[in-house]
């Protein structure tokens, strides 16, 4: 069982490995937005998707990256919890 953490450094380090991280963002989105709970069809709660936002905003302060990048990864991070929130 994969945690709301592990999922949020698992996209981390996918949108931070990205060539074209605004692509790679917008897939990130539409992967969160279909995941389920484990076993289940129950979509996840808008309250666990904003957990894995969260832990990949949290990995910003673990991982070394130049503070223009990290403006940056932060501003595509937003960019997806607004695509979950319905923004377009």
């Amino acid at each position: 069982m994969t945690t709301l953490q592990e999922l949020g450094k698992k996209y981390a380090e996918k949108l931070m490995a990205a060539g074209d991280k605004q692509l790679v963002a917008k897939e990130i989105a539409e992967e969160i937005e279909k995941l389920t709970y484990d076993n289940t069809n129950v979509y996840l709660s808008k309250e666990d998707k904003k957990q894995i936002l969260d832990s990949m905003r949290y990995i910003t302060g673990k991982v070394m990256i130049k503070e223009a990048d990290n403006k940056n990864y932060l501003e595509l991070v937003n960019y997806i919890q607004s695509k979950l929130e319905g923004g377009k």
